[in-house]
């Protein structure tokens, strides 16, 4: 029973990235490695929930292949009863996501402090050394995020649809380097739960810690920034 659930779970992944995201099997932009850090497609599926109070992602590459999960951590019941009562309020309030790879092993930490105005997230790794942070920069039809080393700003993330559906992430040179592709999971999943799926498409090969930053805006840019990102 297991194994059927397996191969139709991808299956589900294989169809999520050749229809929805338009990507080829046979097509590579960078050729993956079987890690979290190496693959060129990324798959974030979230975890169906009726109602989100905690967020969690199984992360696949374009075959199926379990390769990572994000997990929220360090829940405190106020978080919890504002989720619940004030999508809102709960939008403002500190957020920590730790980034798994295939063994459970931590691999990141993205955290993004309780604001009022512009939502931002630092991205280290599990010891604390700092990796980077990605800022929203403006809201509005289009919001755009700046991604920052500890130095200076590398990249930009861009709403390339006006549905928060197709997000370009740039170099600083305007070219895209990386596309994220909501996808559509049927009509009984986005009526009754909050689940969100997306396909991340590296297009060329990438240095750390760009590299690193692209994947964390996967998870940031949903999971972390969403609900301000639909407020203009």
């Amino acid at each position: 029973m297991r194994d059927d659930a397996d191969d139709r779970d991808r299956r589900r992944i294989r169809r999520q990235v050749r229809f929805a995201a338009g990507i080829e099997p046979d097509e590579s932009a960078a050729p993956g490695g079987g890690s979290l850090f190496s693959e060129s497609v990324l798959v974030f599926n979230e975890k169906p929930k009726l109602i989100e109070l905690t967020a969690e992602y199984t992360v696949f590459d374009r075959d199926g292949t379990e390769v990572g999960r994000a997990v929220e951590t360090g829940h405190h019941v106020l978080n919890k009863a504002a989720r619940l009562l004030s999508p809102a309020l709960a939008s403002e309030l500190r957020r920590t996501v730790e980034v798994r790879d295939a063994d459970g092993a931590p691999a990141l930490v993205l955290e993004k402090a309780a604001h009022f105005l512009r939502p931002e997230v630092s991205v280290t790794y599990p010891d604390g050394t700092p990796v980077g942070r990605i800022a929203l920069q403006g809201k509005g039809l289009r919001p755009v995020f700046d991604i920052h080393t500890t130095e200076h700003k590398i990249g930009t993330v861009r709403d390339s649809s006006l549905r928060g559906d197709e997000i370009s992430v740039l170099d600083l040179a305007g070219t895209e380097i990386a596309h994220i592709t909501k996808t559509w999971e049927g009509v009984a999943r986005v009526t009754f739960t909050r689940a969100d799926h997306y396909v991340l498409r590296i297009m060329r090969p990438l240095a750390d810690p760009l590299r690193t930053l692209v994947i964390a805006t996967a998870l940031c840019v949903d999971l972390a920034l969403k609900s301000d990102t639909r407020t203009p």
